[in-house]
This record gives C-alpha cells, sequence and structure tokens, in this order.
C-alpha cells in the first residue's frame, strides 16, 4: 500500500518540531554567537524554510514579490549611482528576505508564539550559566575546556568584535562577563536584551498578565544584561502599555511602581544617566556612541535621502564620508535610514506597524488597540536606535507578521 507523502502525514509533534528549527534558526542568524557570522546558516535556512514552505502548499502572496521587488529596485540603483555593483550583497538580500517570509508563513500563526518559547528557553537557560558566572574560575574552566568543541563550522565572516567563546547556548562574551552582564546565547548583552524585548511586547500582549511564569523569565533576563536601551525600552513599554489598558486591575499601582522603578534606576544605575550623558558628551567626535553614530548617519543621509547607500560602509566610503578606521555606525534606526533611504524607511515601519496592529486584533477588542500597536512601533524605535538589527533575516519577519495574524470572530477582550 502507497502513502502520499503530503503535511496532512506528518504527525502533530514534528510539524511543531520543525516550527521551532525554523523559527530557532532565524533567531540564531540575526545574533545568536554560534550562528550570526555565518552566510551558511542563513543559506541553509532559507533552504529549510522554502522546502517547508512548499511542501505544506502555501502560497506565494502579492506582498512579498512587491517587497523583493523593491529592495532590488533600491540595491540597482545604489548599485548604479555609485558604481559598486555586488551580486553578493543583492543574493545576501534575497536570502534574508526570504528566509524571514518562507519561515514566517510556514509556521503561520504560530510564528509570534513559537518566537516567544525560544526566547523563554533561551532565557531559563542563559540563568545556569549566568550565575556560574559569580563562581571564581567556573566561567575560565567552561572557556578552555568546554567552549573549544564549539568553534564556528563554518569559516567566520571578518568583524571588528572577533568570536565570543560560546557553546551555542551561551555566550561569553569577556567584556560583559566581567561586570557580570547576562549575554544569553547572543553576541552581547545588549542584543540578548533586544531580542528580550520583543518577546515581552508579543508575549504582554498576548497573555495580558506582567506576573505570568513567561514574562516573569523574560522580565528576569532583562534585568540581567544591564543593557542601557534594554532598560530604556522595557520601562517605555510598561508604562505606556499600563497607561493605556483600562481594563487592568491595580492599573495606578502599576505605573507608579514602573515609573518609580524606572526614575530610580536613571539617575542610581551607573549604565543609564550617567552612560547617556557621557555618550551624548562624545558624539560629536566619535561615532562609537549611538548618538554619535546617529548624528553621522543624518549627515550622510541628506545627502542621498532617496535611496540611500546600501548595507555595507563601502558606498560611504567611496563618497569619502567615513571617518577612517574609527566609523562605527552602531544605531539600528539611522542605520537603516542611511543603507536604504526615506522611501524604503517609511514603507518598512508603516508596514511594520500594521503587523502589530494585526497582532493586536488578534487579542483584542478595545478601542484603543492602534493605540497598543503605535507603542509596540515606539518601543522598537526605541530597541533599534541601541542595535543595528534591521539588517538581520528576523527584523524582515516584521514586514509579514501582517500575512498570518488574522483577527477571528469573538475574540478574547
Amino acid at each position: 500500500m502507497n502513502t502520499t507523502i503530503s503535511p496532512k502525514n506528518v504527525p502533530f509533534i514534528e510539524k511543531r518540531f520543525i516550527d521551532y528549527l525554523l523559527v530557532y534558526l532565524l533567531v540564531g542568524c540575526s545574533g545568536m554567537m554560534f550562528f550570526y557570522r555565518n552566510d551558511e546558516y542563513i543559506i541553509i535556512g532559507f533552504l529549510l524554510s522554502a522546502f517547508t514552505f512548499f511542501f505544506r502548499k502555501k502560497q506565494i502572496d502579492g506582498f512579498f514579490v512587491l517587497t523583493v521587488l523593491l529592495y532590488i529596485t533600491f540595491e540597482v540603483l545604489q548599485a548604479t549611482w555609485f558604481n559598486s555593483f555586488s551580486v553578493n550583497t543583492m543574493l545576501s538580500t534575497l536570502l534574508r528576505i526570504g528566509f524571514a517570509y518562507f519561515t514566517v508563513k510556514s509556521v503561520g500563526s504560530k510564528f509570534v508564539t513559537s518566537y516567544i518559547n525560544v526566547l523563554v528557553f533561551s532565557a531559563a537557560v542563559s540563568f545556569i550559566f549566568y550565575l556560574l558566572t559569580f563562581i571564581p574560575s567556573t566561567t575560565q574552566f567552561i572557556t578552555r575546556n568546554i567552549a573549544i568543541y564549539f568553534k564556528p563550522i563554518f569559516e567566520v565572516t571578518e568583524h571588528r568584535y572577533g568570536v565570543s567563546a560560546n557553546i551555542i547556548l551561551y555566550t561569553y562574551n569577556m567584556d560583559h562577563v566581567l561586570w557580570f552582564r547576562n549575554n544569553g546565547p547572543f553576541w552581547e548583552s545588549g542584543a540578548f536584551g533586544v531580542y528580550l524585548n520583543i518577546a515581552l511586547l508579543f508575549n504582554l500582549i498576548k497573555e495580558k498578565n506582567i506576573f505570568s511564569r513567561n514574562n516573569l523569565i523574560l522580565l528576569i533576563a532583562l534585568i540581567t544584561t544591564q543593557s542601557t536601551g534594554s532598560y530604556m525600552a522595557m520601562f517605555f513599554f510598561l508604562f505606556a502599555y499600563f497607561m493605556l489598558r483600562r481594563d487592568v486591575k491595580y492599573k495606578f499601582i502599576y505605573i507608579i511602581t514602573v515609573g518609580f522603578i524606572a526614575v530610580y534606576g536613571f539617575f542610581n544605575l551607573t549604565f543609564m544617566k550617567e552612560k547617556i550623558e557621557q555618550n551624548i558628551k562624545v558624539s560629536g567626535h566619535n561615532t562609537h556612541s549611538r548618538f554619535g553614530s546617529a548624528r553621522s548617519d543624518f549627515l550622510v543621509f541628506i545627502k542621498s535621502p532617496y535611496f540611500g547607500y546600501g548595507r555595507s560602509l563601502d558606498n560611504i566610503e567611496k563618497q569619502n564620508l567615513s571617518i577612517g578606521s574609527e566609523d562605527h555606525r552602531n544605531n539600528g534606526v539611522t542605520g537603516m535610514l542611511t543603507a536604504y533611504g526615506g522611501f524604503m524607511f517609511v514603507f518598512c515601519w508603516v508596514t511594520y506597524f500594521y503587523s502589530f496592529l494585526n497582532y493586536v486584533k488578534t487579542k483584542y477588542s478595545l478601542p484603543n488597540i492602534r493605540s497598543l500597536a503605535f507603542i509596540m512601533l515606539a518601543t522598537l524605535l526605541l530597541i533599534g536606535f541601541s542595535q543595528r538589527i534591521f539588517m538581520f533575516p528576523f527584523a524582515f519577519a516584521f514586514l509579514f507578521i501582517h500575512l498570518v495574524e488574522r483577527k477571528e470572530v469573538g475574540c478574547e477582550t
């Protein structure tokens, strides 16, 4: 008897395993130390997600075609204007967009939940290794005797930060370990904070309970990152969320508590007010701070506001707009503006908002759902200000979430 292999024949457990594998790879290629510096993993993720997409008999959306055409058109314009045509760059962009799209569509409405669970898992595991860093010599033992077996499988792309010792599930970025900052599996604690904040955004909207198990895990992990940008984004989102929610019991207690902790932390933690003031102070001299990077990016942007300069710094250097070897651009929002110009910037952020709006609609039937979506968008802006994340595969997923999030009749309020 012949059995036809089809999506209906695949057991639910196996299907969910593939879902989690795709989402984990997407996140991994976007910041986890073991994966994100190897383009080979993006290729593997693209092929696996594309195979899953067609095996599950999904249909290509017109919006996906439009998005690809827009990105390629702008990259062709950049290549023509700056005489810097690169097949590798265009293929890399296509792989990133395709990887994100095929993953979102293959996993469907479970994509956000899968992402949340991946980050909750990563956070929970990180606590074990983070606590071990407080035990003398433990970090040294792990990096010298265990991490050596987790070296990159593929050749690592050159990068100013180098490769930190890691065991896939946890990264030992020694500059951060010495200050007892939790890196999780990401290249640094600030990056870990970015993805934790995104998970918190989605999960608080989903569970509507700040004290749920998953939200507590995410919050505790966020606190252990000791990341300035992550703290700012976390406090902003929590404060604005409770301000908007009309049905939260003890609403004003939450608002006062979050506000007090935020203000106290801002003036008393050295990596908050003191660090921000220092970054603003040096912003006119170099691009090492987020403010200096933003200032430099804006000065570059106004010289090519329509289609930008591309994903790398090559075109900026060709126009003698770079400040040399010390040019370190780490602001994700202004970096995105510089890379693709004003039109694509607006296109992406309007689409991000639409994805957030559709997601909120599946969870609430309230008159202020647009405001909740705006809060999510504003929080993403704060997150992106501190980390250059929008060129990574996961960020492209924000363009397609609205395709799989649909409001259902009788949704919970």
